[in-house]
């Protein structure tokens, strides 16, 4: 049994870029560089953690040249692992409802919280 867990706010995940919660500027020293297959109409920009993370060593961003829209998303780890996350028919502001992301909890589960939140 668990009796602490230790939250690390440092921790930047690729999923939390996604989410708009980077900064390029801020949180990556940003580089172009090549990857196989780049279409003449994409960019690739690697993006380097300023603070080392556990989960990733960088992240590359292919984008289009002209509507900057992502195509793909590559992370690689310390040990050399590779994660690639390919965005075909991407729509952006689509107006999807909040009903459409409300989480019930089930039934027996215990919801453990850092305390940070208020309900």
């Amino acid at each position: 049994m668990f009796e602490s867990i230790t939250i690390d706010r440092t921790t930047f995940s690729p999923a939390l870029f996604l989410a708009g919660k980077g900064d390029v500027l801020r949180d990556f020293t940003p580089s172009l560089t090549t990857v196989p297959d780049l279409p003449a109409s994409d960019v690739a920009l690697k993006l380097v953690p300023t603070k080392p993370q556990r989960e990733y060593d960088w992240i590359v961003l292919v984008l289009d040249r002209a509507s900057l829209q992502i195509r793909r998303l590559v992370t690689t780890d310390s040990q050399g692992g590779t994660s690639t996350f390919v965005f075909t028919r991407l729509r952006e502001n689509v107006g999807l409802p909040d009903k459409a992301f409300a989480f019930t909890i089930p039934r027996g589960v215990n919801v453990i919280t850092d305390g940070s939140r208020s309900r």
